[in-house]
């Protein structure tokens, strides 16, 4: 197959800046590359009907992460890298909210818990006792305490997870609204989106890069990668692995128990209501070779654990059925820090946010317009 006439008269003609990835970062990318150069031709192509990553399937965390999390970061982190991290995570989130608005993508301040089983007390003790030095190094950084014990009575009644953590400055999105808000201001800064091609190659030359997909080739002067899970593809050397999550809602349940977000297992288990259904993914520390993938596929091991994992610790005795299933693909690297950075002289990339694309998509989509504007002529 390849483009009519018509259609790359029309749509593909003189293209400036070809933005690849149509989740927060690409979309974002478009948007501040528009705002700096209003009179250039930004087009958008993404592979999928929707954004095929994470941006429109993720499980609507406003999040920037849990006290086990953190710590684990710092064996493998310098304590300013990690504090550093968590601070662009709180601007990206503030970046966002600001952008669309409160309304407009769903926000609920409702905090974040992090729970922790009878058979976690140590990791639970560690926790708590961190809480101190982890308040202290955050709160000129983002502007208070985030962290308080949270351990008096049980939960969801019954007594599965005696320990918690609050996280009193987290909170929900509702992604689908989050989506619709951004594609509204795209569209609104006269930005094109191609829905369906697939970046196959591209080549670089001294004027343009030429583009291939799955439909056909294209051109553009400077081409913007913004594939994260999906980046190993086109950029190996980055050494970026796609990790794959799998997420279930499960139907509408009477009087439900569950409200609020909530992580379990530092982060791999993250569960929260949605208005009154059961919104539940991860588990891919149990599979963690199987999961190493950027197929959208569900499976059965996993869709089994999660419901068992409802059945017998969240909603015991009370009869559910999954209305809905899908996987989302993370980029993952060595660290978590994330890559903004020019590949060549025509070819840029942002990529690798660690499974925290909506708190830092909006940040590393402007930081990347900004590169951009910065090394070339717009």
């Amino acid at each position: 197959m390849n483009f009519s006439y018509w259609e790359h008269d029309a749509f593909l003609r003189n293209i400036d800046y070809l933005v690849v990835g149509s989740g927060l970062v690409g979309l974002n990318t478009a948007l501040k590359i528009k705002e700096q150069a209003p009179e250039k031709h930004v087009v958008v192509i993404e592979r999928g009907a929707l954004p095929n990553g994470a941006s429109s399937k993720n499980a609507g965390f406003a999040c920037f992460g849990s006290v086990s999390e953190l710590l684990d970061d710092l064996k493998t982190m310098p304590e300013a890298e990690v504090f550093a991290l968590v601070k662009k995570r709180w601007d990206g989130l503030k970046a966002l909210r600001n952008m669309l608005g409160d309304e407009q993508i769903g926000f609920d301040p409702c905090g974040g818990q992090e729970l922790f089983s009878s058979d976690q007390r140590a990791l639970y003790e560690t926790c708590r006792d961190a809480i101190p030095y982890l308040n202290n190094g955050l709160k000129s950084l983002i502007g208070g305490e985030p962290y308080t014990d949270n351990s008096a009575g049980d939960r969801f009644g019954r007594d599965t997870f005696p320990y918690a953590i609050f996280n009193h400055m987290e909170g929900s999105i509702d992604t689908g609204k989050m989506i619709q808000a951004l594609l509204k201001k795209v569209a609104e800064a006269d930005i094109q989106i191609i829905n369906g091609l697939k970046l196959e190659s591209f080549e670089e030359n001294e004027q343009s890069v030429l583009v291939t997909t799955d439909y056909g080739r294209l051109e553009t002067r400077y081409l913007a990668l913004c594939t994260n899970g999906f980046a190993k593809h086109h950029l190996p050397a980055a050494k970026i692995e796609p990790a794959r999550n799998q997420v279930v809602v499960t139907s509408p349940i009477p009087n439900m128990p569950i409200k609020g977000t909530f992580h379990v297992q530092e982060g791999y288990v993250y569960f929260r209501n949605v208005e009154d259904r059961l919104l539940i993914g991860g588990f891919r520390h149990l599979f963690r070779d199987q999961e190493r993938t950027d197929a959208m596929e569900l499976t059965d091991n996993v869709q089994r654990t999660i419901y068992d994992f409802i059945s017998s610790k969240l909603l015991p005795d009370t009869p559910f059925t999954i209305d809905y299933s899908w996987s989302g693909i993370m980029g993952i690297g060595a660290s978590k820090s994330y890559i903004c950075q020019k590949i060549s002289s025509r070819v840029f990339c942002g990529i690798r946010l660690g499974g925290m694309g909506v708190a830092l998509g909006s940040l590393v989509g402007q930081e990347l317009a900004d590169l951009i504007g910065r090394e070339v002529q717009m």
